[in-house]
């Protein structure tokens, strides 16, 4: 009987610390952090910056895989919302061939200026994570972003 209690308690423990795929973690303003589809960091604010939630939407990569050669360098797109409470914002950065925009040609890293709820930021798209190879398997992809106030 004590091995019956013992069994369940234990499957209750081990259901009870699965990870939450969307689950929220705190960041910090000015450090790099990465973010999966539809997962959300808050962003602990000090003046004159308050606090900050991004949601990553949805990420598109056709850039050309690792070993492949490929007439277009292809881009990763991330769409991305930022949201102080009361004013939220979409945006969307791209990294690789990105012949649309205001800078077209190969960006390595994209920068751009949003203001949400009257306060400016700085959202910088570092990378998106992991590079795809040329089998094909990129896994679950993650956006590097870095955002200053």
């Amino acid at each position: 009987m004590k091995t019956l209690i013992l069994g369940i308690l234990s499957l209750f423990w081990l259901t009870g610390c699965q990870s939450d795929n969307d689950a929220t973690t705190a960041e910090k303003f000015g450090k790099p952090f990465q973010l999966g589809i539809q997962q959300e960091a808050l962003i602990a604010g000090q003046p004159p910056a308050e606090s900050l939630n991004v949601v990553v939407e949805s990420i598109t990569d056709s850039r050309c895989p690792e070993g492949a050669q490929c007439i277009w360098a292809g881009n990763a797109e991330v769409s991305l919302s930022l949201s102080d409470g009361a004013d939220t914002q979409p945006l969307t950065l791209c990294l690789g061939d990105c012949r649309s925009g205001e800078n077209p040609g190969f960006i390595e890293q994209d920068t751009t200026s949003v203001t949400v709820g009257g306060q400016m930021y700085e959202v910088i798209l570092k990378a998106v994570v992991p590079y795809p190879s040329i089998n094909g398997s990129t896994g679950n992809q993650e956006a590097v972003l870095e955002i200053n106030p």
